[in-house]
Formats: C-alpha cells, sequence, structure tokens
C-alpha cells in the first residue's frame, strides 16, 4: 500500500470507526479465528496487506508500521516490518510470530505494505514506498521507495538479510511504488510507482531485471508512463496506477486513481481508469496503451489492484462497487455504502477462487460498523446478478477492525489482516488495537 494511499486510508479508517453505528445484532461467526493481536510496539501495528503462505503451513506478511525501530519519518514507533507467523505445534494452541526484518527508514526502506512474493528458495521480495535514500517525494520525505529482497539464512535461527534490488528516485524512473508481480522472464519483475515518469509526475509501469554479473545493479526500465489529463483537457490515460496483472496473452493490465476523466465542474474531480499495455510490436521499442474503460463521478475512483481468476476474468473495485472487465468496458457486479449491512469501502480488492466465486473486504460498516469479510456467489447466466454473501462482521475487540488488505485462499481458509482493532492494550491509536491476523473457514457453498 504506497505511502499516501496508506496515510489517507487511515484516516479514511479513523473517520469510518468514529462515526460508526452498528447496523444490525452482530451474530456469532465460529469459523473466524484470530491468530496473532498486534501490541503496536516491537511486533509491529497496522498490517495492511495479505499473507503468502508456504508448503509448511507458514505465513508471511508485513506491518506497514511500528516495529520498535526509530523511523527517520511519520512513525516514531518504527518504520514496518516483515513477520513470519507459525501455526501451533507440540500441543500449543497459539501461533508464534517471528520478526523477520524492521525497517528503519533510510536505505533500506520505510513502510512496506504492498503483498510479497515469495520464491522457490524461499527469498521474500516486496516494495516500500519510502525510504531507500534516492529523491524526496512529495509524500515521502526519506526517499522514494525500494524493491528490496529478504533472503533466509543459511542456518535455522540465524538473521534473515536484506538486499535493495532497486531504490527510486522519484524522477523519470518513478517514485512510491505501488504493487509488484513476477515478470514474464524468470527472475524478473513488473511492477508500479505512483509518482514520477513524465512532466505531471503521474506514475509509471516498470520492469525490473537481474544483472548477469553477481554484486552489478538490477536493471529499471519503465515501460509505460502516464500523462494524467493534458490541460484544457477532460479525459487522459490516467495517473496514480495500483498494479498490474498479465491478462494471459502477454499483455499488462491494471487499474489507476486518478486521470481518465474530469467531471463535476468547477471543484470536481478525476476518476482513474482501467488500462492495458501491450509489449512492443515488431520494429517498434516501447509499450502501448490502450484505455479500456474512464470511471465516473458515480462509481468513484479504483482503490486495489486488479484480480484474475481461471477463466481469465478480471475484477476490481472503487470505493463503492467492485467490477468485471469485460469486453474492453466494466460492469458493476456489487454495490456497497456507507451505514449498511453490505460493508462500504472495498479496499482489499477481489480474490477469486477455483470454482468462480469472488472474496473481499470492506474497511467499514457490516453489522458492527467495523468492516466485513464477502463472498460474491457467481450467477448462473452472465445476465443474472451477483450475490453477495457476507462471511464475518468484524466488532473491534477482540477480532479486529477495518480490514484493508487482500485474503488469501489457503487450503479452504481465507487469511487477511485489519488494520485495527483486536488487542486493546495497544494505546498507539486510542486504545482500539493496533490490528490483528485473522483465518475464517469457507463456509459451504
Amino acid at each position: 500500500m504506497q505511502c499516501e494511499i496508506l496515510l489517507r486510508a487511515f484516516v479514511t479508517v479513523l473517520g469510518l470507526l468514529a462515526g460508526a453505528t452498528p447496523v444490525g445484532a452482530a451474530e456469532a461467526e465460529p469459523h473466524e479465528t484470530v491468530l496473532l493481536r498486534f501490541h503496536g510496539g516491537a511486533d509491529g501495528y497496522f498490517p495492511s496487506s495479505t499473507l503468502v503462505g508456504d508448503a509448511e503451513g507458514n505465513l508471511y506478511g508485513t506491518s506497514s508500521v511500528g516495529g520498535g525501530t526509530h523511523c527517520k519519518f511519520y512513525a516514531e514507533h518504527g518504520c514496518g516490518l516483515v513477520f513470519e507467523l507459525s501455526p501451533p505445534q507440540g500441543g500449543k494452541a497459539t501461533w508464534t510470530e517471528t520478526i523477520l526484518y524492521r525497517f528503519v527508514g533510510g536505505n533500506d526502506g520505510a513502510f512496506p505494505g504492498t503483498p510479497l512474493l515469495r520464491g522457490p528458495d524461499g527469498t521474500l521480495y516486496g516494495v516500500t514506498c519510502a525510504g531507500g535514500g534516492a529523491g524526496v517525494c512529495e509524500s515521502a520525505q526519506i526517499g522514494c521507495g525500494t524493491v528490496f529482497a529478504l533472503s533466509p539464512p543459511a542456518t535455522a535461527g540465524a538473521a534473515w538479510s536484506e538486499h535493495i534490488l532497486y531504490g527510486f528516485t522519484g524522477a523519470a524512473d518513478g517514485g512510491v511504488p505501488t504493487g509488484l508481480i513476477a515478470g514474464a522472464a524468470p527472475g524478473t519483475f513488473v511492477g508500479t510507482a505512483e509518482t514520477g515518469g513524465a512532466a505531471c509526475g503521474c506514475g509509471v509501469v516498470f520492469s525490473l531485471a537481474p544483472p548477469a554479473n553477481q554484486g552489478a545493479p538490477w536493471t529499471q526500465k519503465v515501460l509505460y508512463a502516464f500523462a494524467g489529463i493534458p490541460r484544457h483537457s477532460k479525459i487522459g490515460d490516467g495517473g496514480t496506477p495500483l498494479g498490474v496483472i498479465y491478462d494471459g496473452t502477454g499483455n499488462l493490465v491494471g487499474a489507476t486513481v486518478y486521470g481518465g476523466q474530469y467531471q463535476g465542474g468547477e471543484g470536481g474531480g478525476e476518476f482513474g481508469t482501467v488500462f492495458r499495455l501491450s509489449p512492443p510490436a515488431a520494429g517498434a521499442t516501447g509499450w502501448s496503451e490502450t484505455v479500456l474503460y474512464r470511471f465516473d463521478i458515480a462509481e468513484q475512483n479504483p482503490v486495489s489492484s486488479l484480480a484474475i481468476d481461471t477463466r481469465g476474468e478480471i475484477f476490481g473495485t472503487t470505493y463503492l462497487m467492485a467490477y468485471q472487465v469485460i469486453a474492453g468496458t466494466v460492469a458493476r457486479i456489487a454495490t456497497f455504502s456507507e451505514g449498511t449491512p453490505s460493508g462500504y469501502y472495498p479496499y482489499g480488492g477481489i480474490t477469486p477462487d477455483s470454482s468462480g466465486d469472488l472474496y473481499g473486504t470492506t474497511l467499514g460498516s457490516g453489522s458492527g460498523g467495523d468492516g466485513l469479510v464477502f463472498r460474491l456467489r457467481r450467477p448462473a447466466s452472465q445476465s443474472a446478478p451477483w450475490h453477495e454473501q457476507v462471511l464475518h462482521g468484524f466488532s473491534g475487540t477482540p477480532d479486529g477492525s477495518a480490514p484493508a488488505g487482500p485474503v488469501a485462499l489457503i487450503g479452504g481458509r481465507l487469511f487477511g489482516t485489519t488494520l485495527r482493532g483486536g488487542n486493546a492494550g495497544c494505546r498507539i491509536d486510542g486504545g482500539v488495537g493496533c490490528g490483528t491476523v485473522f483465518s475464517l473457514k469457507v463456509p459451504a457453498p
């Protein structure tokens, strides 16, 4: 989760929950389990991303801030961390948190918040939205972010090793990275950055390739720089990208928070896009962008990266809805409203399963006003509506509040994090709790 949007999400959460009132009695849901409650100190707080698992059942994730180290910007309690959560063993009932790395906000980066990638050798890859020691970005005064690798030790119990693959400058190369995926070629990566790249500083899509010789720098290349909405125009190519995915044919598709089209007259706004990037044709040098859809004022801005299911269908979310990308346009498949049982602000995006159903979370509302986990049931025919099923409504303490990251579907269970709630003893944020890691059994259809 990028710095600017991360901070905006925190403000949004505070606003949602400060005025939240339950919309109905919370139901007992014994299939939800809290695996970890953050205390706000050395163990971190405000976890905002999803979790990635390994073959032994361990989970890996990040806390956006915290860690107990002195942070050079914004968070006196630490610049965030990477943790491992191990399942109960030896008859114990609790999961065990192990801190793999604490960021200090220097060249090593600060504020991780997007999903990690796990390599076949156990190395974890990710981005920080600040730090790195290069550049001064508007939302990150201690550097414009990094791509990092965290390597496991050769000896069990020894420290993990962090390596910076690339530090952004906020200039033509972009700044404040917002997502990372594996590239088409082995060992490469593709990602997005929310600023830099062009005169308007509207963000980039980039690639990152390893060096031919050990010890040499990685090669970063801008595949596309967004231009936003040009002056004296009301439409453009987008700005502030939220990540990209491959569409199955070699193209990259993604969503932008801003750009697209301007609506609302004086004091109005711009509401983002869904775009496609196509690789260079024979003899050409640059990737080409096609704007598939420009959102309008009634749909509001995208808030999540896109997701693709096993059928090749693509989904995403805005502040107010979940949508499907169909034949170069967008179809609304669910609506979310503040103060309703269906939830509000589906910030975490969409996670598809193998049967075609979709899972996600909302930051606010639901039965207790603290957000929820939902499932969207696929209709029998394309013309029929999708059906939303609330799987769990959060209540703050003890189960968490404001789930912000995507949920991970592992072995018939959903795993996720909440920004707040869980441990009432955490005093960093008014005593409401510093966040949780939770697990939720997926009910039968």
